[in-house]
């Protein structure tokens, strides 16, 4: 890696663009200085009488070989340019030859070292060395300097000895080892370098090493140093219980063999100008000459390509559209390459085979244009694909883009569908492994090649085929749905337009940050779920997948840790939640039975377009009885239903797992939540092994707004007997469409009300399945004019909500509101969806003003709250809209339940784990979860360790309102905790408490916030608070209150609450443990909950009496369960 660094941090150079075909009224060919050598007769390289009495005798003497002159080299020697016209062989023996270029060019020209049946057996290099000034110019084509060309009928005869290219270690290798096992006997010699790829995560570890002899029968390679890095020579397999399925994992580090016999290298001065030596076979120009021919093995390229110019690599084949059927490139090394590692270019039907890259600049393996399909690659090996530094790339997909969706460069950069991939192995770099992406429409010079004029465009095409590839030690292994620009940049999240099955099968992936990632890949419009990762071990990664694109995956092995050390990363994640959703079918999942916060199958990340309903069937794991371990961030905090907050937008919360048979959840066709009272209704029951995730008995699909400006709107889900619920939905996120999760097939409503006026009302149900319903309400209809609503036209609410009505369709009721009762179809992508919405000539629906309404549904009427005029937290919205008045990250219901005052932030407390309102997030390297034991505990293998409020803004309240907070907590490791700030003017600022004893229990520690200037007089909008700095220190954080609070009433507000008069047993309002006073459940219950109260089995009388007097003034809804309840006198 020291080489590597010093090539980074070269001095600047001129870099010059150099395009195939462009003007060339600036470049000019010098004229040489001094006399060139012609053959005029077939013969040795060192007979004089070969070239008419005068050999070459100069450095930068230029050669020809003449059309039906055969040359043999048979000594070293350095000229300038050779123009071979004629043929040019190697005599067996150890030659270098320098030169400035090479160009074959002509009918039956040639250079030929070795032959197929009879490969070369000495040891050749040619050295390129050409200056600029001195590149080949061949009519309208500039082929560039430092250039080993085939144009014109020119052929390239290439045959270097027979080596084992690459293998894999057949043992362990140990920090200090001289020795390496190879699984295959190799033929290498003293002398070779070779290169130990990294087994893990970190892909610097791969090692390049000098042989010093080989024993063992060929399988024990001796090193002349010792290595620095552990590597792996252990495969495992794993077997499915249920069908004695088997997969193998072969982790077993692969061995490459740099050395051949046959050398093409750039000059030495490469190292510091980044201009090396290149190959190109040319193509035909559209019939003005004839191809070029390259049949190239056993070869080592070294110092090859040039840094940021197109068309100048290491081995490139340029727009030969179907004229390179039958040539090849296999056996070969290519290392230490300044731009790529081999090129196709406009070009079909030729073979890459079994070659070993390494530490390449740029996408390694590069198909250009994504044109060029029907190309075989199989069985090569490329490490260390290196990303450039910026300026130096060559096209801006080199280097654009560095996040978690898609790292550049790629291994293997694969811009038509239309190829053999098979056998491959990407074996680490920090961009991505595999990247499958499509131009939409011709580009770069192969678009006026007119053998592509009639052939299928990359992006609708058919899938070649992807086989028994593997992707390890890398940021991403596997990346698709992006779409190639005519700039050669990314556009990201686009997709693939062709409707047949496209499958990636039996492949590994191990040791990755992420496994599997796809982009969005529009499913609204074109097929997604045909792209089928299929029979794939997936094991060691952080992330098994991230997918934004509802793809299918099955029969699929997901491990999450090896045992063998492969990957640092601390947590291991199944599924990273992005926009999906994915559907998950009969795979095997070993070792996701946690902790959560360690392991988990579940990993909570925002998605611009958030789909619900990752289907999941066939589910197995190594261990039955215990639910795979799930941990989501808590949702029930805050205000939940204020989306312009990230962490509070339904991109955030909608994470649902849809059981299709049974195997997630023991029941087919329910659902597994989050804890966002959105998608509760009262009957979910926790999950087991899981944090902040509920077993949910409904099933759900996704209900869409499409199209620009989108409106702010409330949304509230409505059905009798059960809770009501609502959130106002700004979207406070770049996308413009409005969605939200929707129970189908239980008549629940959602209503959506407009708090302004919109242009576009194009509304539609996905993510269901064909015959879903839901029923969608539009409030204030009445005051459009003109209106017309999509679909069937029923005459009542009792249609809309019949079985027998199998269309969707609308039904404006006496309130004008707009019902809409919505069937799904059967889409493209073989689930349930369906469009409605409505259009209108004038008006608007938006929410008009009312001081009798309840808005924020916090029991208090709008005008109570002070109307329009009045924002007490000053975040934009006005308090009887703003469920949190006072911006202290509690809810106003919650504090008028507990008698504190939802104006003032001066009663700011958290509870962590007994009240909800927390809203803190684990953050850094944090690893936690809150309620363990009622606090949050956290804990981190780093001294860093802290929660905070992971955006701005969470609360907003002026620091003069507080003077002190006072934290309970208790730490396994002795020191300090600390508290921390953010204000509009940057943070976090921070106080440190005093000196804690580990071990020693909860205390409680008082910062005295009022005499810090940065807290005093500034508006508080983002909170933290810092454990124990201690590597592995486990803090729990009881709460954390301001002004010296004590505590709450016990208990709190649940959903649903249940009462037994006649029960006389422990009560904590469960159906098993109910209340027996309607009071109690009464102190306890939410407004707007549910107060269901059951006859008692056991009781013989016919009626309970409620005899706990009181007037009911708190808004509920009161169910009988088993019987009739009279309330009021008889």
């Amino acid at each position: 890696m020291k080489y590597l660094a010093r090539r980074l941090l070269r001095f600047t150079r001129i870099s010059v663009h150099s395009y195939l075909v462009a003007s060339i009224a600036a470049l000019t060919v010098l004229p040489s200085m001094v006399h060139a050598a012609t053959a005029t007769l077939s013969g040795n390289w060192s007979d004089s009488a070969t070239w008419g009495g005068s050999p070459p005798s100069g450095t930068e003497e230029d050669v020809t070989i003449p059309s039906g002159y055969t040359v043999a080299l048979d000594m070293s020697d350095e000229v300038g340019e050779i123009k071979v016209m004629g043929k040019l062989t190697v005599a067996t023996g150890t030659y270098e030859l320098i030169a400035d270029s090479v160009i074959v060019m002509g009918t039956n020209a040639e250079l030929e070292v070795g032959t197929t049946g009879s490969r070369y057996t000495g040891d050749f290099t040619l050295t390129l060395k050409g200056e600029q000034a001195e590149n080949f110019v061949h009519g309208a084509h500039d082929m560039g300097w430092r250039a080993l060309l085939a144009l014109n009928g020119g052929t390239l005869n290439l045959h270097g000895e027979d080596r084992v290219e690459w293998t894999h270690l057949d043992a362990d290798v140990n920090v200090g080892s001289g020795s390496i096992t190879v699984a295959d006997a190799v033929n290498w010699e003293a002398g070779d370098e070779i290169i130990i790829v990294s087994s893990t995560n970190d892909w610097n570890e791969v090692e390049k090493r000098t042989v010093s002899s080989v024993t063992g029968g060929g399988t024990v390679v001796n090193l002349t140093s010792n290595l620095s890095y552990w590597h792996n020579g252990t495969a495992q397999q794993y077997t499915r219980p249920s069908d004695n399925k088997t997969w193998t994992a072969d982790m077993r580090a692969e061995v490459g063999l740099l050395t051949r016999n046959i050398t093409i290298q750039g000059a030495s001065d490469s190292v510091s100008t980044g201009f090396g030596a290149h190959v190109m076979i040319h193509g035909s120009d559209n019939g003005a000459m004839n191809p070029g021919y390259g049949y190239v093995e056993g070869v080592e390229i070294y110092r090859g390509g040039q840094e940021s110019q197109l068309a100048r690599y290491p081995f490139h084949w340029h727009l030969l559209g179907g004229d390179a059927t039958g040539q090849y490139f296999r056996d070969n090394a290519v290392h230490d390459s300044f731009n790529r590692g081999i090129t196709i270019h406009g070009t079909d039907n030729v073979t890459i085979d079994n070659n070993f890259f390494y530490n390449t600049i740029g996408h390694t393996v590069f198909l250009e244009d994504g044109v060029e399909e029907n190309n075989t690659i199989t069985n090569n090996v490329v490490a260390l694909s290196v990303r450039p530094a910026r300026g130096t790339e060559v096209t801006p997909s080199d280097n654009e883009l560095n996040q978690a969706q898609n790292r550049t460069p790629s291994s293997y950069w694969i811009t038509h569908p239309n190829n053999t991939v098979e056998n491959n192995v990407a074996a680490g770099g920090e961009g991505t492994g595999f990247w499958y992406i499509f131009p939409s429409t011709r580009i770069g010079l192969s678009a006026d090649l007119t053998y592509y004029d009639s052939a299928t465009i990359a992006y609708y095409s058919p899938m070649g085929s992807f086989d028994g590839n593997v992707a390890h030690s890398y940021m991403n292994g596997w990346d698709i749905f992006d779409r190639l620009s005519a700039s050669h940049g990314i556009q990201k999240n686009t997709g693939w337009a062709e409707a047949s099955d496209h499958v990636f099968e039996n492949s590994l992936w191990y040791a990755n940050e992420t496994a599997l990632y796809t982009g969005i890949g529009q499913p609204d419009i074109i097929p997604t779920r045909n792209v089928i990762t299929r029979n794939n071990v997936v094991i060691a990664n952080q992330n098994a997948t991230m997918l934004a694109g509802p793809i299918t995956t099955e029969e699929t092995l997901f491990v999450a840790r090896s045992g063998l050390g492969l990957n640092s990363s601390v947590a291991r994640y199944g599924h990273k939640l992005y926009d999906g959703a994915g559907d998950f079918r009969d795979n095997y999942y070993v070792g996701y039975d946690g902790p959560p916060q360690y392991t988990s199958y579940l990993r909570q990340q925002g998605g611009a377009t958030r789909r619900v309903n990752w289907g999941h069937a066939g589910v197995e794991t190594d261990h039955p009885g215990t639910n795979m371990a799930m941990a989501l961030p808590d949702f029930d905090f805050g205000d939940p239903w204020y989306t312009e907050i990230r962490g509070q937008h339904p991109r955030d919360w909608i994470n649902i797992l849809n059981d299709e048979d049974g195997t997630l959840t023991g029941t087919a066709g329910h659902s597994l939540i989050s804890n966002h009272k959105f998608v509760r209704v009262g009957d979910e029951t926790p999950y087991a092994n899981a944090n902040n995730i509920l077993h949910s008995p409904h099933k759900f699909a996704r209900i869409q707004r499409t199209g620009k400006q989108a409106p702010h709107i409330w949304v509230t889900r409505e059905k009798s007997g059960t809770q009501s619920e609502m959130f106002y939905y700004v979207n406070g996120y770049s996308v413009d469409s409005i969605y939200f999760p929707a129970i189908v097939n239980e008549d629940f409503e959602y209503n959506v009300t407009f708090d302004g006026t919109q242009s576009y009302t194009d509304w539609m149900m996905v993510d269901a399945e064909p015959g879903d319903v839901a029923i969608v309400k539009f409030n204030h209809m009445d005051n459009l004019s003109g209106l017309n609503p999509t679909g069937t036209s029923y005459s009542s609410v009792a249609q809309i909500l019949s079985p027998s009505s199998s269309t969707t369709g609308h039904y404006l009721d006496g309130n004008g509101t707009l019902w809409f009762r919505v069937i799904a179809a059967l889409d493209h992508n073989g689930e349930g969806r369906e469009d409605f919405g409505f259009t209108w000539s004038s008006g608007s629906a938006a929410y008009v003003y009312s001081g009798t309404d309840d808005t924020d549904k916090d029991g208090r009427t709008n005008a109570t709250e002070g109307g329009p005029g009045l924002d007490t937290d000053g975040d934009g919205l006005p308090d009887y809209m703003d469920p949190n008045n006072d911006g202290d990250a509690m809810k106003d219901r919650l504090e008028l339940f507990y008698g504190l005052d939802p104006e003032s932030p001066a009663d700011l407390r958290y509870e962590f784990g007994d009240h909800g309102g927390d809203g803190f997030r684990n953050a850094g390297s944090t690893v936690g979860f809150d309620n363990v034991n009622g606090a949050y505990e956290i804990t981190s293998t780093t001294a860093t360790q802290y929660i905070q409020h992971n955006i701005d803004e969470l609360v907003h309240f002026p620091g003069n309102d507080i003077s002190t907070i006072t934290i309970r907590f208790k730490s396994t490791e002795s020191g300090n905790i600390s508290f921390g700030w953010w204000t509009a003017t940057g943070g976090p600022f921070t106080i440190t408490g005093p000196a804690y004893t580990g071990g020693s229990g909860y205390v409680e520690h008082e910062f005295d916030v009022s005499a810090d200037g940065n807290w005093a007089g500034n508006t508080i909008d983002r909170l933290r608070i810092t454990g124990i700095a201690v590597a592995d220190a486990v803090t729990s954080i009881d709460w954390l209150r301001a002004n010296g609070q004590g505590d709450l009433p016990g208990g709190g507000p649940t959903d649903v609450v249940y009462v037994d008069f006649g029960y006389t047993g422990t009560e904590n309002g469960t159906e098993n443990t109910p209340w027996n006073t309607l009071l109690e459940a009464l102190s306890v219950v939410d407004v707007d909950g549910t107060i269901n109260i059951v006859k008692d089995s056991g009781d013989n009388d016919t009626s309970e009496t409620f005899s706990g007097g009181g007037i009911i003034d708190q808004k509920v809804t009161i169910d009988a369960v088993d019987g009739l309840v009279r309330i009021g006198t008889p």
